[in-house]
This record gives C-alpha cells, structure tokens and sequence, in this order.
C-alpha cells in the first residue's frame, strides 16, 4: 500500500477533491448530477448542498470554477509522468504528458471561439499551466527524495 500511495494523493485526491468541488458548490445542470440520479443519490447530495448553501457565499470564484480543472491537469499530468517512469528526456514521454494541458488549453480556445460550449476564462488557463507545472516540480522533488533515501 505504501509503495502506491504517492499515486492515491497525488493521482485520485485531486480528482476526488475536483469532483467534490462540482458536486457540492456547482449548478445542478451539469452531467455529473444525472450519474448521481443514476445511482439513487441526488436526494442525499441535494441535502449536503442545502446544508452549505452558505458556504458557497464565501469561495472565491477561482477555487469553484478554475481549480478543479486545474488540479486534474494536476492529477491526469502526475500519472501519465508515473505511466513513463519519469524519463522526461524522452520526446514521446513529453507528448503524452503534455496532452492534459494540451487538451485543457485547446478546450478553453474552443468555448472562446463558441465551437464548444462553456465560458472561455484565462484564470483557466493560468491554472492549467500552474498545475502541469506543479506535477512536474512534485515528481522531481519526489524523485531527488527517492534518490537521497536510497544512498542514506
């Protein structure tokens, strides 16, 4: 269990956490409320929603609509270096990396251009970038700390 925790915190909390964000503070259009319906928990996540309709009053508008993207840029980009063992010196490994800011980056341009729909929003994309950046500082630092413990 030890051995895959770095991918529980740092693969499936962000997720989780994105997720959280959306059900709980998000409008209910949104497909994730039909999976919960699906399943028999609109009633029980409606309550949970009513109990923090106060709550929502005082989150910054980037925490409910930028940061879910941009940790699962975070997550999605954390895997897929995990996937290529961390060898960044490979161009094919970089390609693939890449795609959750590339697919993040390229959505966003589409609602700008009204191909797709959603609000284009450069904290966006600040966040996108931020968040690719931050998985690649936190493999690295994981790495160099992976590397101490091994010679200590």
């Amino acid at each position: 269990m030890k051995k895959y925790l770095h991918l529980i915190l740092h693969g499936f909390v962000p997720v989780l956490l994105g997720a959280l964000i959306y059900i709980l503070f998000r409008k209910e259009s949104l497909t994730v409320f039909i999976w919960i319906d699906n399943i028999s928990l609109l009633d029980e996540v409606m309550f949970i929603r009513s109990l923090l309709s106060d709550t929502k009053k005082n989150i910054p508008n980037l925490i409910l609509y930028s940061l879910p993207d941009g940790i699962w840029v975070y997550s999605a980009t954390y895997l897929l270096i995990e996937i290529w063992q961390n060898n960044l010196k490979n161009i094919s490994a970089w390609f693939w990396i890449s795609i959750p800011l590339i697919c993040s980056v390229a959505a966003e341009f589409l609602q700008l251009f009204q191909v797709v729909e959603g609000s284009y929003c450069l904290y966006d994309i600040i966040f996108y970038f931020s968040f690719f950046i931050l998985s690649l500082l936190t493999i690295n630092a994981r790495g160099h700390h992976a590397i101490k413990k091994q010679y200590n």
